[in-house]
């Protein structure tokens, strides 16, 4: 499924906003945020801890990583360790990874806690710094922390929260850099929910949505932005070293997969090989020795373009998909490929970053990666999906194992949202989805300052009201 309103945008630069997406003097001003007091003492025992883990064996493996950094801070801090809620090692409910379906059970089942932290699988944390932090906020009153992010146009990624005016837009958490909750916080985000449960609705920016809930049409709490909690931050630098968290901005240190390995796979249209594919013919699609295909609903030797044998639609282009994934599955010129990339025609793409991020993981292991989105899922329900504007990664063994559930989930209609419909049939049939957050279906001017500036991005999507050439030569092409 595309989002595809436009807004009229320019991309600034951003690289120097690694940790300074505002005037963080902004986030203390007004009601709602948290209050400040004397340093009061709090032990590793008042904190629940809760990673965004992911079933891939690479994040299992950072998640492990993690724990045992993690255990040896606790060896020296405390004889009692925190409480550790790892989503992929419990039961955790539908939808766990948009926070919403956990925070009642967080609240009824650690009632002792006074602080419940969330981050992610790779956030580094240095627990004795993180206890000062949270010891200089009351008890008394909620309290709602992190590393402020705010839009600086109304963005369709947000639903165009504040489009009336964007000078009262919000401050939403950085979740790499982690954040947190108090108990008294919990408890009124918990009742909340109990007497009004989510209803089912797209998860796009959990970050964001999160944040507008308890923000809850000004009635609620506004975030407090914590220097401390960084990301994308040099640990050796003065700032770096007076962080409690950070996040690194690098994708791996893994190799690259080599050129050869990788299908690009593009999804076009008559309409568009002039416009579109001239775009991507000057840019990415003319990185030496890339092997990409075009794949349209006409043949056009001048391009050239593969025609799938699926009538152009407007919207949704179930069909379409499937077609490609099939050959690329079914094609025997591609026996040697490792890896399958399903990208829209107006999705800009740093094919270096690309190589280096999938060497991070293993093509012989069944794997959908890319930015992953939600439907029903804050709810506790629905099935999560990969956005194909930004792109959609698949293994040799992801793309095999797709064939088998393709033969048993069929698109309803050769129009039926092909991004949608792919993730409801592999949740059904029990397959994961990798979330990597350089995969981006939106341009990049709709993303916040401050979250690209600690990221290595691999792709962007939408070429409207964009300098193409600018974009691609300054953030996305690796020389």
């Amino acid at each position: 499924m595309k989002l595809c309103f436009l807004a009229v945008c320019s991309f600034l630069a951003y690289r120097s906003l690694a940790n300074d997406d505002v005037d963080t003097s902004t986030f203390s001003a007004g009601s709602g945020s948290a209050t400040y007091t004397t340093t009061s003492s709090i032990g590793l025992d008042s904190i629940v801890m809760v990673v965004r883990t992911q079933a891939n064996s690479v994040h299992q493996k950072r998640a492990e990583a993690q724990k045992i950094d993690w255990e040896k801070q606790f060896a020296v801090l405390s004889k009692v360790n925190p409480e550790v809620f790892r989503l992929h090692e419990t039961e955790a409910p539908e939808g766990a990874w948009t926070i919403f379906p956990i925070i009642e059970k967080l609240s009824s089942k650690y009632p002792n806690a006074k602080w419940y932290f969330f981050c992610e699988d790779q956030t580094v944390i240095d627990f004795e710094k993180l206890l000062k932090v949270l010891g200089r906020y009351s008890q008394h009153e909620s309290a709602f922390l992190g590393r402020g992010l705010i839009d600086r146009e109304p963005s369709i990624i947000h639903h165009y929260a504040f489009y009336e005016d964007i000078k009262q837009s919000i401050y939403y958490p950085d979740f790499a850099a982690g954040w947190a909750l108090n108990r008294k916080l919990i408890t009124r985000l918990a009742d909340r929910l109990k007497a009004n449960p989510r209803r089912t609705d797209f998860s796009i920016d959990v970050q964001h949505e999160l944040a507008m809930f308890i923000y809850d049409e000004g009635k609620g709490q506004r975030l407090t932005n914590v220097d401390e909690f960084c990301a994308g931050v040099d640990k050796d630098s003065a700032q770096g070293k007076k962080c409690a968290t950070n996040f690194p901005s690098s994708l791996g240190d893994c190799e690259k997969v080599e050129l050869d390995e990788i299908f690009f796979a593009v999804k076009t249209t008559e309409r568009y090989h002039q416009s579109r594919l001239s775009v991507i013919k000057r840019t990415w699609g003319n990185v030496k020795g890339i092997i990409v295909k075009y794949f349209s609903n006409v043949t056009d030797p001048a391009i050239p373009t593969e025609d799938t044998g699926v009538p152009n639609v407007p919207t949704g282009h179930c069909a379409k998909s499937y077609a490609i994934l099939k050959k690329a599955a079914t094609d025997p010129n591609y026996k040697k490929i490792k890896w399958t990339l399903l990208v829209d025609d107006d999705t800009l793409i740093s094919v270096s970053r690309l190589q280096r991020l999938l060497a991070c993981y293993d093509p012989n292991e069944v794997v959908f990666l890319g930015e992953v989105y939600g439907y029903g899922q804050s709810a506790g329900h629905g099935y999560p999906y990969i956005t194909l504007g930004g792109g959609m990664a698949v293994s040799k063994a992801g793309l095999a194992a797709w064939q088998q559930v393709a033969e048993k989930c069929r698109c309803p209609a050769i129009d039926t949202p092909d991004d949608m419909w792919i993730g409801q049939c592999l949740h059904q049939s029990r397959h994961s989805l990798t979330h990597r957050p350089e995969f981006h279906q939106a341009k990049a001017s709709e993303y916040s300052l401050g979250y690209l500036a600690r990221q290595t991005p691999v792709t962007f999507h939408k070429l409207d009201f964009v300098n193409v050439d600018q974009l691609y030569e300054n953030e996305l092409r690796d020389l």
